[in-house]
């Protein structure tokens, strides 16, 4: 009996040496790789690549669409054009579960796909797509939709019913003592949600008493100008580098070299730079997002001026920097393993009572 997966996701790696793009969905997949448990795995992906095309990674078959991204209207013509193709792409095998990855136009290709085929469809939160989990009730299937979680405060905002919650997962890797260059690095896209003014804002403050505290954030996005002019103001060129976008290697080599990771973002449905930061041993202090308080050395702050102090008391500690390792990635495959074996019995008996 053949057991094949399906992913629907708007963006995949262009290349195999492309890891920064959803580093959370390639350690997934690599994992599952590993462990032979599908025969066969195949990704569509919707927006990125910005080139159609057909390719291989890691083994899996990939088909690029290259859609352009427009207004949300438009996204939803491509979620009916992208199910056509699929259907009429014969070079696609029929899957035993489809796996969607955001509640939104791939969800929405997902449920399409299970009716046609008459296959289970599983669907995975990613972000703020769960703060619009009521707009996509209209979705064009069952009401019981199979939607994952990936941290408990996630699930928090969701307004349809979760069915489970999976966190995502680390690599297993052997971190070597790295002299701790930076006090304080944040990572992420340089955006109003992301919040790195606030960043700024903190560093600029514990200045005052470090005057030579080295950070560094490492981002692109349209809050780059904004940020450079906030340093400038605040006299921080000696104190924060915008290091613009890094490779994912790059960036965990520097973050093992840091102390601290400030993190501002106002919303974070898991937080996977929360996770690699206790795992090399740092210091994490960020609002309550995600599974941020996960551990002790994960710091909850409501507000800039907390933040301040509690950085204040980590620099002026003793305490050293053992690795955190709370998200394996076998915990993660074995938990979607669970889940999609559950689906496809339910399925299977719910065929059987139609027939």
């Amino acid at each position: 009996m053949s057991n094949n997966l399906l992913i629907i996701t708007p963006g995949f790696p262009e290349n195999e040496n492309d890891d920064t793009c959803i580093s959370a969905l390639q350690i997934y997949l690599k994992g599952f790789i590993e462990k032979k448990w599908f025969d066969k795995i195949e990704v569509v992906s919707i927006f990125y690549p910005y080139v159609a095309k057909e390719y291989e990674w890691n083994t899996i078959s990939v088909r690029a669409f290259a859609f352009p991204q427009k207004n949300p209207l438009h996204k939803l013509q491509v979620g009916k054009k992208v199910f056509k193709k699929i259907i009429a792409d014969k070079t696609i095998s029929k899957p035993d579960i489809v796996h969607s990855f955001w509640l939104n136009h791939c969800a929405m290709i997902g449920e399409r796909l299970s009716n046609a085929w008459d296959i289970p469809h599983l669907c995975t939160l990613m972000g703020q797509d769960v703060h619009y989990t009521k707009r996509w009730q209209w979705l064009p299937a069952r009401k019981d939709l199979n939607l994952i979680a990936v941290s408990e405060f996630q699930k928090g905002y969701s307004k349809l019913p979760i069915k489970s919650t999976i966190h995502w997962g680390l690599e297993s890797v052997t971190l070597e003592s790295s002299a701790k260059t930076y006090d304080l690095i944040g990572i992420g896209s340089l955006t109003p949600l992301k919040n790195y003014s606030a960043f700024v804002n903190v560093v600029g403050e514990l200045a005052r008493k470090h005057s030579g505290i080295k950070a560094i954030i490492i981002g692109n996005g349209p809050e780059m100008g904004h940020l450079t002019k906030q340093i400038d103001r605040l006299g921080l060129r000696q104190n924060i580098e915008l290091m613009g976008h890094l490779t994912r290697k790059d960036t965990l080599s520097l973050l093992s070299h840091s102390k601290i990771l400030l993190h501002p973002s106002k919303f974070e449905s898991f937080g996977m730079v929360i996770a690699e930061a206790l795992q090399r041993g740092l210091f994490v202090v960020s609002k309550k997002v995600g599974i941020a308080g996960i551990h002790e050395k994960s710091r909850v702050i409501s507000s800039e001026t907390e933040m301040v102090k509690e950085i204040d008391y980590i620099l002026n500690g003793t305490e050293d920097y053992p690795s955190v390792f709370n998200f394996d990635i076998s915990k993660t495959i074995n938990g979607y393993i669970r889940e999609y074996i559950s689906l496809t019995e339910s399925w299977a008996k719910t065929k059987h009572v139609k027939s």
